[in-house]
């Protein structure tokens, strides 16, 4: 809109002008016309429909970012259910387990002792307890006169009967237990003897009858029923039960074996060998 100023002198319009008197005020009236504005006398627009349209914008612009927030909180979320059920907490700690089993041997002779170590891993770090024959041990104990004790976190086992030791380490803590279980065979040696009515002729016994020797003559044994006649085989005096071994010398090639008394002692068949039939059994060594 434009303004334009018309200035009039203060009372009433005359046609003709007074003349003004040197040192007299005059009063003005301004009066401000303002001219219409060709633009304004349009109908102003509708300012509605724009402000619509762009909070429809916004809305279009900021739907897909809240989505992918969302779905990204919702992954971060389900990756730490998860590892939070499978990676063990401080307060819920480490299952133990057995990192190390050691025995100096697994049989021994009656008054021998045999030494085993045990080493567990976990947390809170576990304590690791021994049971021998199902009978808990004291920690650190030292009584070596009996058949099994503690001592320094090793176990100590002595012979004291034939027989098998059944040996337990067993490690805990607050998250649960773990456990490692051995058996010891404790054995009484004896000497073994050859039995001469049982040998073959061209079998030389010798060193009280502890050793046999393979010869090209026939020895001057007596008859005897259970001589094997045709296999060159020797059995020994001593009658053996339960579980056995043996220990061995030789030279050259050798059956050795356990066999039934009631095995075969005439012919050389089968029935008469060692390790071919149901009443015995042979290693060639």
């Amino acid at each position: 809109m434009k303004t334009s100023d018309v200035v009039f002198p203060a009372g009433r319009a005359k046609k003709k002008a007074k003349s003004r008197r040197p040192g007299s005020r005059q009063r003005v009236t301004i009066v401000t016309i303002s001219e219409p504005d060709p633009g304004l006398s349009e109908e102003p627009e509708d300012k509605s429909l724009d402000r619509e349209e762009t909070r429809k914008r916004i809305f279009a612009l900021w739907l897909p970012i809240t989505l992918i927030v969302s779905i990204g909180l919702l992954i971060i979320l389900t990756i730490s259910l998860c590892l939070s059920s499978v990676m063990p907490t401080k307060e819920e700690g480490e299952a133990p387990n057995i990192t190390e089993f050691h025995s100096s041997t697994h049989g021994l002779f009656v008054g021998q002792t045999a030494l085993f170590t045990c080493n567990a891993s976990g947390t809170p770090e576990p304590t690791v307890e021994w049971l021998h024959n199902g009978r808990p041990l004291e920690r650190d104990g030292t009584d070596n006169q009996s058949d099994a004790w503690v001592e320094r976190g090793f176990l100590f086992v002595r012979g004291v009967r034939d027989g098998v030791n059944t040996v337990c380490c067993m490690a805990s803590n607050s998250a649960g237990t773990a456990n490692h279980r051995a058996e010891l065979l404790v054995f009484d040696a004896c000497d073994l003897t050859l039995d001469p009515n049982t040998a073959h002729r061209r079998l030389s016994l010798s060193e009280d009858n502890r050793k046999v020797t393979m010869v090209v003559e026939d020895q001057s044994y007596p008859d005897h029923p259970e001589r094997f006649d045709s296999m060159m085989q020797v059995l020994g005096r001593e009658a053996l039960t339960g579980r056995c071994y043996w220990e061995v010398e030789w030279e050259g090639r050798v059956f050795i074996g356990v066999t039934y008394r009631g095995i075969t002692r005439r012919g050389g068949g089968g029935d008469s060998r060692l390790g071919e039939n149901n009443k015995s059994w042979s290693s060639l060594l």
